[in-house]
């Protein structure tokens, strides 16, 4: 089976042994069917369902659902999660459904998320989150990934990037607060903190990707002369942390120049800020660590 499964839904279908037709006519009982444990969507549009639940009853299911049978008299949904239920939001009794010949648990997720893909209806995270249990869970790598759902390596591992991503994040990304591309330019820091920081700013200035990409690059480009600029300052290990937890925690460039030993404790602690914005941002950074 897994040679169809980059074509779509449809061809997979009728590549699958059907094994009982007459199901697509006569329906089967809806209350026979349990839901896919493997289901990659989490998140089910309410005004969505709504308008697919008044569709259906004014013109029934014009697709079936799609199920692999059970022991006990049972069927597994395999795709078809909206039509089944907004039909038992309805009240129908019988669904029109396929039942397809499928016996591996991996298939049965694939299928899923074909499905869910091809129809635009997962958020990037659920969308990472189901690379990532053909993964772990059925020991594939990213390029197995690639063949068997048809999608390029490098979109698998992009996906998976916003894996990393604090949870806070990845809320954000799954409620639409932030856009795909935000996250990715997220995901790209090093630092939990420098992502929670540039998150913050991106929802509280309203960003632009492109906004955000030139905020990330200064970044980058402060941390890049932190670390290539040549200083003849006398430096422990210990004043090195103590820039990069500062770094960290503003989520800009921060330098200490010390004048002699840092044990004798005089110095300059330099923050660096790029706009208005960011300077405010610092600064209410700052209070706060005052206030505690």
């Amino acid at each position: 089976m897994s040679k169809s499964l980059g074509k779509g839904l449809q061809a997979l279908i009728k590549s699958q042994s059907i094994v009982a037709e007459n199901a697509m006519e006569d329906g089967i009982d809806i209350n026979l069917i349990v839901p896919n444990r493997h289901q990659p969507r989490q998140i089910f549009d309410e005004s969505g369902l709504e308008d697919l639940t008044n569709s259906i009853r004014e013109k029934g299911i014009l697709q079936p659902v799609a199920v692999r049978e059970l022991s006990g008299g049972k069927f597994e949904l395999v795709a078809g999660e909206r039509r089944f239920r907004a039909s038992k939001i309805i009240g129908l009794k019988k669904i029109p459904a396929y039942i397809l010949d499928i016996d591996k648990d991996e298939d049965l997720l694939e299928m899923a998320l074909i499905e869910n893909i091809q129809r635009q209806d997962l958020n990037p995270i659920e969308e990472a989150e189901g690379y990532l249990l053909l993964i772990e869970k059925y020991n594939m790598t990213q390029e197995d990934v690639s063949k068997r759902i048809g999608k390029s390596r490098p979109v698998i591992s992009n996906r998976m990037r916003l894996l990393k991503l604090p949870l806070e994040i990845r809320t954000a990304l799954k409620e639409g607060l932030i856009s795909k591309k935000h996250a990715e330019l997220l995901a790209g820091l090093a630092t939990s903190a420098q992502m929670i920081g540039i998150f913050q700013k991106i929802t509280r200035d309203n960003l632009s990707v492109k906004k955000t990409e030139e905020y990330v690059s200064k970044l980058r480009k402060a941390k890049k002369v932190i670390s290539s600029k040549k200083s003849n300052l006398v430096k422990s290990n210990l004043s090195t942390k103590y820039e990069s937890d500062l770094c960290s925690k503003l989520s800009t460039k921060v330098t200490l120049r010390h004048k002699g030993k840092p044990s004798q404790g005089k110095g300059q602690i330099i923050i660096d800020y790029f706009s208005h914005e960011d300077f405010e941002r610092i600064y209410e950074l700052l209070l706060e660590v005052e206030s505690n």
